[in-house]
């Protein structure tokens, strides 16, 4: 009964309860740069964390960008488990996280060409799945969620517009047919077996949260409903809680692109 909240510029996480905020993790601690996609393994009670940097922290420096790593925290004691780092030898950025029925972590890497696998039995990064579809210029794979059925893995890359499944089983890759391309898409959530919650955020010509309905085999999927709101402020995740939508609003038009924007405006906040 509580969402985590990770903050892009200072590396802090915000645990919410009873719609009351309070610090989780002090900014910058354990070395946290930019945090970015979070996950909860909620029968052993763990945290799992996307810590990268772009060059858009606060402690951005040339040697630590495109650095990243992955921080496994208890819940209850607020320790830090296990830090993962990627090879310093090529640029990352972890994105998002999705985890199994088994506890098992899938990554997307949205400077490299690769999807990463963490074994929760021993916590060994691997290299899942290379493709050269998944590269090109700016930011590429970014959110990522496992179907309900466990048999695929749904990946939007985010400067392309496109939508990829891909088999557990075997580790094919088809990219999905959509009624349009995804604008600025970032974080994805199954609110049911068919029906995809995906945020079109940084970069959308129009932000917001659009509803795509896949086929059974999820090699395609409609654009049925776009939800768009004054109350958006660059969203950039999205979950569904009991027939609500949670939608954090990271205000990265600001970060990124202040001359045009201007600074970004406190309080920061996720809206239903």
């Amino acid at each position: 009964k509580s969402f985590f909240v990770g903050s892009f510029y200072n590396g802090q996480i915000q645990r919410m309860q009873a719609g009351k905020a309070s610090e989780f993790l002090p900014a910058g601690q354990d070395g946290l740069h930019s945090v970015v996609g979070m996950a909860v393994n909620t029968a052993k009670r763990l945290l799992w964390v996307c810590n990268s940097e772009a060059g858009a922290s606060q402690y951005a420096t040339p040697e630590t960008t495109g650095k990243a790593s992955i921080h496994i925290y208890d819940i209850d004691n607020k320790t830090l488990l296990k830090r993962i780092a990627f090879d310093e030898k090529a640029g990352h950025f972890c994105n998002d996280i999705t985890l199994d029925s088994r506890g098992d972590a899938y990554v997307t890497d949205s400077f490299s060409t690769t999807i990463w696998k963490v074994s929760a039995v021993n916590y060994v990064l691997q290299a899942w799945v290379t493709d050269a579809r998944f590269g090109g210029e700016g930011f590429n794979l970014n959110g990522i969620q496992l179907t309900n059925d466990g048999k695929y893995l749904i990946v939007n890359k985010m400067n392309s517009g496109q939508l990829f499944r891909l088999a557990v089983s075997d580790q094919s890759i088809q990219e999905v047919k959509l009624s349009r391309p995804i604008d600025g898409g970032d974080g994805l959530f199954f609110a049911s077996a068919n029906e995809l919650w995906v945020v079109e955020g940084f970069g959308a010509k129009k932000p917001g949260i659009t509803k795509l309905v896949f086929s059974n085999n999820y090699t395609e999927a409609a654009a049925t409903k776009k939800i768009e709101s004054t109350k958006f402020n660059t969203p950039t995740a999205v979950k569904v809680i009991e027939g609500d939508l949670y939608v954090v609003n990271s205000q990265f038009n600001h970060l990124f692109n202040g001359k045009e924007y201007g600074a970004a405006q406190a309080p920061f906040n996720f809206v239903r």
